[in-house]
């Protein structure tokens, strides 16, 4: 049982991002893209036969209100919100679905217990004229996700937290009789990665990403849904590997920021999410964290 693009996989939602749409027999899966200056994140939706479950919640508000929205119109109801990992773009439009089961694993619930409205009052002053757009409420998990699989409607989904990729930890969902992953941040299509983030030891994370893509693409998977970027094939996971070694190889040959951001457009001049490239400028060259 595999999944395909319906033939209306990529459509627009009141101008306000684009739509994916992977159907299958038992599943369909809805990826929401934002634009640009939602930093293309993507928010999923696991639609079984009864019930809804929402995977991220965007970065700014009116894209976490345009999912909840897109959802309601399937007309039928949302189990849960899960949250994969701790980066803004992630969970500050949890503010959308708060009125919902949030959930997550207990060491990204943890670290937005601890962290997370810092790092969302930091966000808001780095946003400039969108910081109207983003959340006044914090949203804390209040279920936690455990390894392992769990059946929807007869729909397998396994719960695989991964270790010292984009993030210290990102929860991947697979759907095995569908060859389906959802990668979240582990994987961007045709977008830059943000790369440079520290575990918790406080260590560059490049080695321990290129293992986690390793790992998936022996699953076999014949569909990837990333964090950022439509539902793509496996040859994504080639991409990404080479560009997180890549960036490895230019952070730690002791340019400044500027020719590290000057190699990878010249490298990739085709990627999208420029302001993700400043991220990881960020997190390479200026993170005290």
């Amino acid at each position: 049982m595999t999944m395909s693009a319906s033939p209306t996989q990529t459509k627009s939602l009141q101008a306000a991002g684009q739509v994916s749409v992977l159907t299958g027999d038992a599943v369909t899966i809805h990826s929401y893209m934002a634009p640009e200056d939602g930093d293309l994140t993507c928010s999923v939706i696991i639609e079984t036969a009864k019930r809804l479950i929402i995977v991220d919640a965007q970065l700014l508000m009116p894209y976490a209100r345009a999912v909840r929205m897109y959802a309601e119109r399937l007309g039928k109801p949302i189990d849960r919100v899960i949250v994969t990992h701790n980066h803004p773009d992630h969970f500050s439009g949890l503010e959308a679905f708060a009125d919902l089961p949030i959930a997550a694993t207990g060491f990204t619930t943890y670290a937005l217990s601890n962290w997370g409205k810092g790092i969302m009052d930091f966000k808001r002053q780095t946003l400039g004229p969108r910081a109207g757009l983003y959340a006044t409420q914090f949203v804390v998990p209040t279920v936690t996700i455990n390894p392992g699989s769990e059946t929807v409607d007869g729909v397998e989904l396994v719960f695989k937290p991964v270790q010292d990729s984009e993030q210290a930890e990102i929860l991947t969902i697979e759907l095995p009789a569908q060859k389906t992953v959802i990668t979240s941040d582990i994987v961007y299509n045709r977008v830059h990665p943000a790369v440079g983030d520290k575990n918790a030891k406080r260590e560059f994370m490049f080695d321990g990403w290129v293992k986690a893509l390793a790992d998936l693409q022996a699953g076999n998977f014949e569909w990837i849904v990333p964090g950022h970027g439509e539902p793509v094939g496996p040859d994504v996971l080639g991409q990404v590997s080479d560009y997180v070694k890549f960036a490895k190889q230019q952070f730690e040959s002791g340019g400044n920021a500027d020719a590290f951001k000057a190699a990878l457009h010249e490298r990739y001049p085709d990627l999208r999410g420029d302001e993700l490239m400043d991220y990881s400028v960020f997190f390479l060259y200026q993170s005290q964290f």
